[in-house]
């Protein structure tokens, strides 16, 4: 038939191990991507859970296939390559985290090399509207008012 049968042997001592296995080699092969590495000394951006979302690093030792230890002004960390980023960009004082801006591809840059922001209007123009009240915008139909569970209500 093509496949090995089932026995009763097989329920108590089912080959996982090797089912496991082919599977891992099948998703590795399927997967198009290939897996970001990281080179010793090099400067990344490594994921913090005791603040800052992201903070600045440097690659110290490869501990794993798909593990870092990464020095940061926090000590040493040990992080999985899903928590490290590369660093694009050099390290500002003055910046935070919402001076980091990501695509989908991994690409990380600095809020002072691109802006979605327009430049800023001279200061000789005067403003033509600054005089005129913004009106509301909300709704102008009438709503009833909120029907909330009460158990009393029901007894």
């Amino acid at each position: 038939m093509g496949r090995r049968l089932r026995s009763h042997l097989d329920l108590l001592h089912p080959d996982t191990a090797d089912r496991v296995m082919k599977k891992q080699e099948k998703s590795v092969t399927n997967t198009k991507r290939p897996l970001r590495q990281f080179k010793l000394g090099e400067k990344v951006l490594v994921r913090n859970y005791n603040g800052p979302k992201w903070i600045t690093g440097k690659i110290v030792r490869i501990t794993g296939p798909i593990s870092y230890q990464v020095e940061t002004e926090n000590g040493l960390m040990r992080r999985h390559v899903d928590q490290l980023r590369r660093q694009y960009f050099e390290e500002n004082t003055d910046s935070n985290d919402n001076d980091i801006v990501s695509d989908d591809d991994d690409d990380w840059i600095g809020h002072d090399q691109f802006s979605h922001n327009p430049p800023a209007p001279e200061a000789s123009a005067p403003p033509a509207q600054a005089d005129r009240p913004v009106p509301t915008r909300y709704s102008s139909r009438s709503r009833p008012p909120i029907d909330r569970y009460s158990p009393s209500r029901y007894t």
